[in-house]
C-alpha cells in the first residue's frame, strides 16, 4: 500500500494515545517515586460524617385477594382518600392505615 509503512512509531501513529490503556498498563513506577497506598483495614472517608443511620428496607406489603379487590374498587371510585376514610378502610380490611 502506498503511504503506509509496516511498522508504526508511536509519535507518528495518529491512533496512539499518550494516556491510552496500553500506555498506562505498560507504565512501571520508577524507583524512589512516591505512590500513595491505603493501609489495609482503614477507610478513605471519615466515619463521623455519615449522617443519620438508615432504617432497614421496607418490605413490600402482600395483600390477600379480598383486600386487593377492595383496594382496587376504592381506587376506581376515588384515587386519593382522606385519612379518616383510609383508617376506616384499613380497619375493615384488617390492615394498618399506613398500608
Amino acid at each position: 500500500m502506498v503511504g503506509f509503512s509496516s511498522t508504526k512509531t508511536p509519535s507518528k501513529d495518529p491512533t496512539h494515545l499518550k494516556f491510552g490503556v496500553n500506555a498506562i498498563l505498560a507504565h512501571t513506577p520508577k524507583k524512589g517515586s512516591s505512590s500513595v497506598v491505603p493501609v489495609p483495614g482503614t477507610f478513605s472517608w471519615p466515619l463521623a460524617s455519615r449522617g443519620k443511620p438508615r432504617r432497614g428496607m421496607l418490605r413490600r406489603a402482600v395483600f390477600s385477594d379480598v383486600q386487593r379487590k377492595a383496594l382496587e374498587k376504592m381506587f376506581q371510585k376515588q384515587k386519593y382518600i382522606s385519612k379518616p376514610d383510609r383508617k376506616k378502610l384499613a380497619t375493615k380490611l384488617g390492615l394498618k392505615d399506613s398500608q
